[in-house]
This record gives structure tokens, C-alpha cells and sequence, in this order.
């Protein structure tokens, strides 16, 4: 008679576990989903960032050749990725030909400009 009790209750309490353990794993599972699904949003806004900084640095190059005057820059296409290539469809991006162009003392202003943007808001990714 003892032994069946002893029986019983330690059944109960496998099956208590057993649920609990079964709660604690969906709640894992929607833990473990809600992770995947953040880091997917902070991918796609790191890379919105990213491409909103090429396309303010692009304006901005275009704007001080403008000044020079020495025209605007080539045309380009934004990639899926958000990265603004040469529209001839070499790998690398018209910003860095045109950096390499330029001026020193063009390359000092952008430098300088650079600088504030970076004090006024800096970019980081955690």
C-alpha cells in the first residue's frame, strides 16, 4: 500500500515536471524567435543607415564639386544591400574613385565636414 502511494505521488510529480518542462520549452521557443526577429530589424536599420550615410556623403561630394565647379558626380544605383555603386557596374563604389581624385585641399573640407557630422551624431552599432 505505501509503496503504491510512493508510486503514485512520484508519477504525479514526473508529470508536473514533465508539463513544466513543456511550458518552459515554448516559452524558450518564443523567446528564441523574438531574438531572431530583432536581429533581422537591426540588420535592415543598420543597413538603411548605412545606405542613407552613402547617399549624404554622395550629396555632399556633388555639392562641393558644385562649388568648385566642377560638375556633379557620375550617375549611380543603390544595390538590394543599400550600398551605392557605379552604375557601369564595376565593384567598386563612385565615392571612393572620386575620393582618390580629388583635391587635398578638397579632401581636407570634406574631412572637416566629416568630423562635425560625426560630433553632432555619432554612428554606432551595439
Amino acid at each position: 500500500m505505501l509503496l503504491m502511494i510512493v508510486v503514485t505521488v512520484t508519477l504525479r510529480e514526473i508529470r508536473r515536471i514533465e508539463e513544466e518542462e513543456g511550458k518552459l520549452m515554448k516559452q524558450a521557443l518564443e523567446i528564441q524567435s523574438k531574438v531572431v526577429r530583432l536581429r533581422k530589424q537591426k540588420l535592415h536599420m543598420q543597413r538603411k543607415q548605412d545606405s542613407l550615410f552613402n547617399r549624404g556623403m554622395l550629396e555632399f561630394e556633388n555639392d562641393l564639386r558644385e562649388q568648385e565647379g566642377g560638375g556633379s558626380a557620375p550617375a549611380v544605383g543603390d544595390t538590394p544591400t543599400g550600398d551605392v555603386f557605379a552604375a557601369d557596374g564595376s565593384e567598386e563604389p563612385d565615392w571612393v574613385r572620386e575620393l582618390e581624385a580629388m583635391s587635398p585641399d578638397s579632401l581636407a573640407r570634406l574631412a572637416e565636414a566629416g568630423q562635425e557630422i560625426v560630433g553632432e551624431s555619432s554612428r554606432s552599432y551595439p
